[in-house]
């Protein structure tokens, strides 16, 4: 488990923050993935486990497929009360990504912005960045370090943060550190089994249908490196999709859509080796890592469909 120089000089800050503080809110960002709420709801834990009073909040409804424990119930819709001592902002490059930035702003309290996204803009009070895995394994690292409690149901909601970010330790983010962090989370009582067979073995006949709907939509280039699939609505098992496309050996990349409930379309991005997938977010105002990013754009979904697969195969040549 490692942090660097520049986090290390301030987790007496953190660990003040933690510990000292009273009340606290936590929210990540919209569109949450299994980092976010993993992250969210193992920070709460562990501050509620120094006795603190802590509110986590998400302004848009959480999918069923992020619902590893019970305690994920406890998630607000609204912000209770108007000040904290301090707001954490987990798994966000930048404020924007909250779902409902004016609540936000209208809260009074210290930030704390904890993130792992190299394109982070620093917002907040405070930062803490560091480019590891996931945002799971940065709170593992710093309660380490900071000598916090972290029980077994923290311990394994990080943990599924750490096995979700890294497709099932997979992708090149995975490091020696990472298995130290997850050897450490199961000694603190996170429950390796519990994780996989929530993210592995939970998919419903309704899912399997999806996926198949999503498969049948799938648009090759000329080349056979780019794949993008299109999710029928409602549909929560893009990650599914993603896994699957990423089996086909000539796909270099690949990018995901499904509508919003705005109308907007949500455009998930992953590739192999080859292309920076979150320089091409970028280019429409989104953002993420080289090998996993997103981006939302405002037009019909085949339109959506055309300029993304544009983007892609012109990032490849």
């Amino acid at each position: 488990m490692r942090l660097s120089d520049k986090t290390k000089q301030t987790r007496h800050l953190i660990s003040q923050l933690a510990k000292g503080a009273h009340t606290h809110l936590v929210t990540t960002h919209r569109d949450p993935d299994m980092d976010a709420i993993g992250s969210m709801m193992g920070w709460v834990a562990c501050l509620k486990d120094l006795g603190h009073h802590v509110h986590a909040w998400m302004a848009d409804p959480i999918p069923e497929w992020l619902h590893l424990q019970v305690d994920v119930g406890d998630i607000v819709s609204t912000i209770p009360q108007p000040q904290y001592d301090v707001i954490w902002v987990l798994d966000c490059p930048n404020d924007k990504r909250v779902s409902n930035l004016d609540a936000l702003r209208g809260c009074q309290g210290v930030m704390v912005n904890v993130d792992h996204h190299v394109d982070n803009t620093g917002f907040g009070d405070y930062a803490v960045i560091e480019p590891v895995s996931s945002v799971g394994e940065l709170l593992a690292c710093m309660a380490h370090e900071a000598k916090l409690p972290v029980s077994p149901p923290v311990a394994t909601w990080w943990m599924a943060a750490i096995v979700a970010d890294t497709g099932r330790f997979l992708f090149p983010n995975t490091t020696a550190s990472t298995f130290d962090t997850v050897r450490w989370l199961i000694e603190c009582g996170g429950d390796m089994n519990h994780v996989t067979q929530f993210l592995e073995e939970s998919l419903t006949s309704t899912g399997l249908e999806a996926i198949r709907q999503a498969l049948n939509s799938v648009r090759l280039d000329p080349t056979g490196q780019v794949a993008l699939a299109i999710l029928p609505d409602g549909m929560e098992e893009g990650v599914a999709v993603i896994r699957l496309l990423r089996q086909v050996k000539s796909i270099e990349v690949m990018a995901v859509l499904r509508s919003l409930p705005s109308g907007d379309i949500r455009v998930n991005l992953r590739s192999k080796q080859r292309v920076a997938v979150n320089e091409v977010a970028h280019q429409f105002g989104g953002g993420g890592h080289e090998r996993a990013a997103g981006l939302t754009l405002s037009m019909p979904i085949n339109e959506a469909a055309g300029t993304i697969l544009t983007a892609l195969t012109d990032a490849l040549s």
